[in-house]
């Protein structure tokens, strides 16, 4: 859903949902259901979804987004770890014998985001090698490509002149902690049950990377 609050300024929100069921149930085909009020975390994992756009000026963008699994209220028994994600970046592009944009950007996820007990946000994938017949597996996150325990931050430079020259570069620093997707989120190492370990992002001692990419 998409707001235009003001000519310059848009709100947007979403509900993005992993499913699992033994049998077909057509209620989740509905495009108004709201999936959170669907306690039954058998079947699914429902994380609601904030963004903001605000243009200041010609050529030039702020944005924020923020995502969110699992909160509990100041009445609620703190049981489960908190599931959530958020970034922020600016963006300015300008045009003057070519296009030049150049992008900021930054994220955080907490430990537990796409975590769940039963459903989690990661999915199994078979990849073709150069052996015939020849797949691995692969797990991957569905969203945010380093998942949970994650603290980043990207530069881009783009130029691309009018008669078709291309320059690009980007720095990354990524500090991604030891919490990783084949890892129990729960303390008795059981993952139908709750996410409960109390991690902090980055947990134990952060993996940093730093890459850096020209073009």
């Amino acid at each position: 859903l998409d707001w235009y609050v003001l000519k310059n300024l848009t709100l947007s929100a979403s509900e993005n949902v992993m499913y699992r069921f033994d049998t077909a149930d057509i209620d989740i085909l509905n495009p108004s259901s709201i999936y959170h009020n669907n306690t039954n975390s058998k079947l699914l994992n429902a994380i609601a979804h904030l963004e903001v756009q605000y243009a200041p000026f010609a050529g030039a963008l702020l944005y924020g987004q923020f995502c969110l699994d699992q909160a509990t209220a100041p009445t609620e028994s703190n049981t489960q770890d908190p599931a959530y994600g958020i970034s922020a970046g600016i963006r300015y592009v300008r045009m003057h014998d070519g296009v030049l944009s150049v992008n900021l950007e930054g994220a955080y996820t907490s430990a537990a985001l796409y975590r769940r007990d039963r459903v989690d946000f990661i999915i199994h994938t078979n990849n073709n090698t150069n052996r015939p017949y020849t797949r691995y597996p692969m797990f991957t996150y569905v969203g945010f490509r380093y998942g949970g325990d994650c603290m980043a931050a990207r530069f881009d430079v783009d130029y691309d002149s009018l008669d078709g020259l291309g320059l690009y570069a980007s720095a990354s620093v990524i500090a991604q902690g030891q919490f990783g997707m084949l890892d129990s989120h729960n303390k008795d190492d059981d993952n139908a049950k709750v996410p409960n370990r109390g991690l902090k992002t980055p947990s134990g001692d952060a993996d940093i990377s730093y890459i850096i990419n020209t073009g």
